[in-house]
């Protein structure tokens, strides 16, 4: 009897080893599986990206709507002196960022006229008013954004 009790005891223990064992390779294959919780950085990035106005779900607005932009435009445009003397025309592309709390940033020039049409389109694009930015999710966000800024000879 006594040595079916120590046989009973070893089966029982190693029966509790397989089990820690295999309970221990689950837990491990658990947290192979699951995903990484992302450090601070990774949540900035994310939360910091420009996203293409085709891209987000409500679009970026000038204050008062296309109007009031284009409104805007012509009461804050200074034809340039060069350009006038020159008879210099035509359209200045001016990419830039409406960020989150809808403020301009990042003004350049895409494709540009010469002339004091480029520096007067990039003027009058980093004095703009803050827009209505755009949201994804109902959530703000930053948003790359093209203006083309015309200069006509009157």
């Amino acid at each position: 009897m006594h040595t079916k009790t120590y046989y009973g005891a070893m089966l029982m223990l190693i029966g509790i080893l397989i089990t820690f064992t295999a309970n221990s390779a689950n837990a491990q294959t658990k947290q192979k599986n699951e995903p990484k919780i992302k450090d601070k950085a990774s949540l900035i990035k994310a939360d910091n990206k420009v996203y293409n106005v085709a891209e987000v779900e409500q679009k970026p607005s000038f204050i008062g709507g296309d109007a009031a932009l284009f409104k805007y435009l012509a009461d804050s445009i200074k034809y340039p002196a060069m350009a006038r003397e020159n008879g210099i025309e035509g359209t200045v592309y001016v990419e830039f960022i409406i960020a989150k709390d809808g403020s301009v940033t990042e003004a350049n020039v895409k494709r540009g006229i010469g002339g004091g049409c480029n520096e007067e389109a990039l003027r009058i694009v980093n004095a703009m008013p803050k827009w209505i930015p755009a949201k994804q999710k109902n959530k703000p966000v930053k948003v790359k954004y093209t203006l083309p800024v015309k200069f006509k000879l009157q």
